[in-house]
């Protein structure tokens, strides 16, 4: 089993459980945000080895998330 962390960022709840549930039963450790800020802080604390993100966030466009990402 692995004990990499993984960040899921996406804004539906039902979408982050599932990925929690799936990712963990696989031994993943996982972080959740529920917005693009969220998202950026959890990746600043947190470095995951992988991040699952969805691109239509309420508070910015997944994209920019991934350009801040990548500054």
């Amino acid at each position: 089993m692995s004990n990499e962390r993984v960040l899921v960022v996406d804004d539906e709840q039902a979408i982050r459980r599932f990925l929690r549930v799936a990712l963990s039963s696989q031994g993943y450790a996982v972080v959740e945000a529920s917005s693009g800020q969220e998202g950026l802080s959890a990746a600043n604390s947190q470095k995951p080895a992988v991040i699952i993100l969805d691109l239509g966030l309420p508070d910015m466009d997944g994209v920019e998330v991934i350009r801040l990402l990548r500054e």
